[in-house]
């Protein structure tokens, strides 16, 4: 499917924004606040002749009073436990190039570029682009063909409340169904581990575990949940999630969800049991997939072992899912509905 990851690759500040995203918007509107208060935020401009100035200022000086500059924009807001240092300066296009690391906990989670004029009074933050120099043309990714089987195998990772994974779900489901039991698809989670919610844990984590949700702990609640009924009532899954995506948000899922399982003819006793029991082992059988399959995303869907990236209508899992038989069922001679839109975009 196709990346557009809603957020959380990297490491991420107390606000759950990731470090260098939040620099960058800091700091960008730093700039913009700078333009219209006083022309010091003027960008500096290239000496006549092109020659390089000489350097005037201690280059450890600019990156000590660099490094305390940015520390302190993000202290103020909010991040805790991150401090910036300077690593290197040189003179570059008439500015001063001040490398920097940000480092939280003791750990390096991203190294940047910043520059500064002259005369060492403006911080600029970004990249340096040469307008004469056009870009590289991308690299196509070479399509993988999904090699067939007498009855195709299907593995489907998504987060309850992703809107991406929900969205799979719609257009997975029909074509599960059309298919029926000549397909194998298996429902699983994107699970994150506590390390990226460093002090927040109480709202993204099960109690006492290091399984964590992107949208919260009433996610991960839920996957347990749904993981639970994918193993104890597998025919009445697909049901029960349509339900619990048309009618409950992860706000109101912890009461909700009973509500969908009513509808839908769950037995929520059971449910309940098999997560007090084994909610978490399911999980964290889970988790170790996701690190077997290298999953990070919200959907992600593997067909006989490949990583599917085509649209998300139905007919268009239908047509990947009759790809991969070797004899495909008249099923696969259906039209399904090809109303839904095939966006693209994943959580994670």
């Amino acid at each position: 499917m196709d990346e557009h990851h809603e957020h959380h690759a990297e490491k991420q500040s107390p606000l759950g924004i990731p470090l260098p995203v939040l620099l960058t918007v800091v700091a960008l509107l730093c700039l913009v606040i700078g333009f219209f208060a006083s022309s010091l935020m003027r960008p500096p401009t290239q000496p006549s002749g092109g020659a390089t100035p000489t350097p005037s200022i201690d280059a450890l000086q600019l990156q000590s009073k660099v490094a305390t500059y940015l520390t302190d924009m993000l202290a103020s807001q909010g991040a805790q436990g991150v401090v910036v240092q300077g690593t290197s300066t040189s003179v570059e296009n008439g500015m001063y190039a001040v490398n920097v690391s940000i480092i939280q906990d003791g750990q390096v989670v991203q190294k940047a570029t910043t520059y500064v004029s002259l005369d060492g009074k403006n911080l600029f933050i970004g990249q340096i682009l040469d307008l004469t120099t056009p870009f590289p043309k991308p690299t196509p990714v070479p399509t993988v063909a999904i090699p067939k089987t007498a009855k195709p195998e299907a593995q489907m990772f998504v987060m309850s409340f992703c809107p991406y994974g929900q969205q799979a779900e719609v257009g997975v489901g029909p074509a599960q169904e059309a298919l029926g039991d000549s397909i194998t698809v298996e429902p699983h989670f994107v699970i994150y581990g506590k390390d990226y919610y460093a002090g927040a844990e109480e709202q993204y984590c099960i109690a006492n575990t290091s399984l964590c949700s992107l949208h919260g702990v009433n996610e991960a609640n839920e996957d347990g949940r749904q993981a639970c009924i994918w193993k104890y009532q597998q025919p009445k899954w697909w049901k029960y999630v349509a339900y619990v995506n048309e009618n409950c948000t992860v706000d109101d899922i912890e009461t909700c969800w009973k509500t969908a399982a009513n509808a839908t003819g769950v037995n929520a006793t059971a449910v309940e049991q098999c997560f007090a029991e084994e909610g978490v082992a399911l999980l964290e059988a889970d988790a170790a997939l996701n690190g077997e399959m290298e999953v990070t995303g919200s959907p992600t869907l593997f067909i006989n072992g490949v990583i599917y990236s085509g649209g998300r209508a139905a007919e268009d899992f239908k047509d990947a899912f009759c790809s991969a038989f070797t004899k495909q069922p008249a099923a696969c001679n259906m039209t399904l509905s090809e109303a839904q839109e095939a966006a693209s975009g994943s959580c994670g």
